[in-house]
């Protein structure tokens, strides 16, 4: 078993909860019971779907016809993970997640083919809150209370989600799926968000307003709509009798995607650099200079993640923060604070811990509504 890296390099991001370090933000993992897996051989991972067939999953399996939904769209992902769960066994969802976590590292976003109740849901929301490596779970349901207007009598598992916090789960409702489990708008949510994670220099994206290959856009209305984005929910909609997309890739938590993965980014980035440097440099000293080194990894994290389009020059609206205070300009799209070792106490510095490290970071966010007034004179 792996010692926690946060022995090490332990970073809070304020704005959410603690988030270790992934593999991979562009690699999913479709779950399934067939016998092509088992127990002893919990996961594999594939390119394409020829790759699949020669595994022996047959192209009437959920997970071939989940990954076809996943590898099908545009940009395709590079590879997905299918995992196996023990259906026969009882296996619950938050077991066999876990199962799979344990024999692959390497997948990030997750999403079920053999259905999954309620409780379940929960289970699983509750699981993610507190596992080392992040991991977030893409659901679908039809349930017709996610569509009512809120009140104290109205139970769905979007609000029960959404009044729990729970910052891991990104559901849809959708009543469109051909399979009695429902996967398809999850496995091609999935696959949509695997795609566009590319990691490259400006391939920051919006889940919102991305169309979705082979899935048939959900028949509900406007009203409809904005009372399950009152609990925190999506669809995958028509608009105008024109546009099919996504609308509007809201976590559980009421966090957009784009803005939860930017901050597993943040956190997994940071983590990963500051411990190569510890790696790489024959001694980091216990000086001023030496927080520096640490303290350069991180702008050099804050850069790699500008980089993608997630950090931006902006005005600082939060609390202040040292220094900074509200309404300052942040023109990198981040500050670093450090104190200098001289404010340490012995007993700190007997257990080489660096001075307190403070960063206040911006996020670029994503433009999802516009008002535009046209003036037109004859």
């Amino acid at each position: 078993m792996a010692i926690s890296i946060k022995d090490i390099v332990n970073v809070t991001v304020q704005v959410d909860q603690g988030i270790a370090t992934v593999s991979d933000f562009n690699v999913g993992l479709i779950l399934g019971s067939s016998a092509v897996l088992n127990t002893n051989n919990r996961t594999a991972t594939y390119t394409s779907l020829a790759a699949m067939s020669s595994a022996g999953f047959g192209t009437d399996t959920p997970e071939y016809k989940a990954a076809s939904l996943y590898f099908a769209q545009s940009p395709s992902p590079a590879k997905v993970v299918i995992g196996f769960q023990n259906k026969t066994g009882s296996e619950t969802l938050v077991q066999a997640i876990t199962a799979c976590r344990k024999s692959d590292n390497t997948w990030f976003g997750a999403m079920s083919t053999g259905g999954y109740t309620t409780q379940e849901l929960q289970n699983l929301a509750i699981y993610l809150e507190s596992v080392e490596v992040p991991a977030y779970f893409v659901f679908q349901d039809k349930d017709a209370n996610d569509l009512v207007t809120d009140g104290s009598s109205i139970t769905n598992i979007f609000k029960t989600l959404k009044t729990a916090g729970y910052k891991n789960m990104l559901g849809f409702y959708y009543t469109e799926a051909n399979d009695a489990n429902g996967y398809e708008v999850s496995a091609a949510v999935l696959g949509r968000i695997c795609g566009l994670a590319s990691g490259d220099s400006n391939s920051a994206f919006d889940l919102a307003y991305k169309s979705l290959v082979g899935v048939k856009s959900e028949n509900i209305t406007s009203v409809q709509l904005q009372n399950l984005k009152g609990y925190c929910g999506n669809a995958y909609a028509n608009y105008g009798n024109k546009y099919d997309f996504v609308t509007s890739s809201l976590m559980s938590s009421g966090y957009h995607f784009d803005e939860y993965y930017a901050i597993q980014l943040i956190r997994s980035y940071i983590e990963q650099n500051v411990v190569n440097a510890l790696i790489n440099n024959r001694v980091i000293p216990m000086t001023d200079d030496g927080v520096a080194v640490i303290t350069n990894q991180i702008a050099y994290s804050f850069e790699q993640i500008k980089n993608m389009g997630y950090i931006a020059s902006g005005i600082w609206n939060a609390a202040p923060v040292r220094t900074l205070s509200t309404g300052d300009a942040l023109p990198n799209g981040y500050i670093i604070f450090a104190d200098s070792v001289d404010t340490l106490s012995a007993s700190e510095r007997a257990q080489r811990i660096t001075p307190p490290i403070v960063c206040c970071v911006k996020l670029a966010g994503a433009i999802e509504y516009i008002s535009i007034s046209v003036f037109v004179n004859r």
